[in-house]
């Protein structure tokens, strides 16, 4: 979700929570961007997801998918209401707006209690690698990336189902332990299924499903300007760098990984404008329509990154026989000379 506004009415704080998501009273606030690029991955890959389904009309089956990508954002699950038959009733955002402000707060001051925080975590603190962001600044490049990598390891573990991995694992007992410190949250008794959707009573929650997601959300925030710093490959198909324009008819390309942003003291105007808050899509009724992203940076090459981990995924690929080095080495491969976390956009 980002905003001038937050959904809890605390006098236009703001909240920019990466690459935008819908959310508040039956998702009035922000634009779906992360919801309809996982849609739009699905459909013209053609993974299982009928033409012409858009956020509004998906069924719980996508929805799970798109629960996966929003959970990124809202790892305590409080945008939405539990609901033993629908997976997507929007809550009034009012919890998930106090935990933000209050993460904000509580690593700023290094509070005791931020560590059972999970959305200021996420947001401000250790788990800024769920948004391929460092957790602060002058972080080493090879450490942001090593965390993220443990994460989407156990995450497409989880969704093929290796090396016994599934949704009562419980999480200490997998690579995420390291991300459960003594009295934090999610504890690391609980499962996995308990971490990806918490004590959902919904019948038909699927955490392969949104373990996925939950990989195309660091994907697609990995070519979010205000998240990393990448190689651009096309630099002389620029129309302007402020803002960051392109040639009709050209898409921008980029390469490898120069530098991670860290959320902390960033220009909030400035990540939120390439963030899409308010821009809507011209053709939403048609996802698999991917024209429409001409103009959003970055949302062309995180479709391209995301559907060959579809691909993968699709023809049964275990994690060490080819998704490791797809990622490794192409989705969040570093330069030669990568750079220290900084707070710039």
């Amino acid at each position: 979700m980002s905003a001038s506004e937050s959904v809890d009415g605390t006098n236009g704080a703001e909240i920019t929570p990466m690459m935008s998501i819908r959310g508040g009273p039956a998702g009035l606030f922000h634009q779906p961007i992360h919801e309809s690029l996982t849609l739009a991955i699905l459909i013209s890959g053609n993974f299982g997801v009928a033409h012409g389904t858009t956020v509004d009309n998906a069924t719980n089956e996508d929805w799970e998918y798109i629960r996966g990508a929003v959970w990124n954002d809202d790892p305590a699950c409080l945008l939405f209401d539990d609901d033993e038959v629908h997976n997507h009733v929007y809550s009034t955002g009012l919890k998930w707006g106090y935990f933000y402000n209050a993460g904000a707060i509580e690593w700023k001051n290094l509070s005791s209690s931020r560590f059972r925080n999970p959305t200021g975590r996420s947001h401000y603190g250790d788990l800024q690698f769920l948004h391929c962001m460092a957790s602060q600044s002058g972080e080493l490049p090879v450490e942001t990336k090593r965390k993220l990598m443990v994460w989407l390891e156990v995450m497409y573990k989880l969704a093929n189902r290796e090396d016994g991995i599934n949704g009562d694992t419980e999480i200490g007992s997998t690579k995420l332990s390291e991300f459960c410190p003594v009295l934090s949250l999610p504890p690391s008794f609980k499962p996995l299924r308990f971490l990806l959707a918490n004590e959902s009573s919904f019948e038909g929650t699927n955490v392969g499903r949104r373990a996925l997601g939950s990989m195309f959300h660091i994907i697609q925030d990995s070519y979010a300007i205000g998240h990393t710093k990448r190689t651009l490959l096309n630099s002389q198909d620029k129309e302007s760098d402020d803002s960051l324009k392109f040639k009709p008819g050209t898409v921008d390309q980029w390469g490898a990984i120069e530098n991670f942003h860290t959320y902390s003291g960033q220009n909030e105007a400035a990540h939120s404008h390439y963030d899409y808050s308010n821009n809507p899509l011209s053709n939403s009724g048609n996802l698999g329509n991917l024209a429409q992203f001409d103009g959003f940076i970055g949302c062309h090459m995180a479709i391209e990154k995301c559907k060959g981990l579809m691909t993968l995924k699709q023809s049964g690929t275990k994690w060490n026989n080819g998704v490791k080095d797809y990622l490794d080495r192409d989705v969040f491969a570093l330069s030669s000379r990568p750079t220290p976390a900084n707070n710039q956009v």
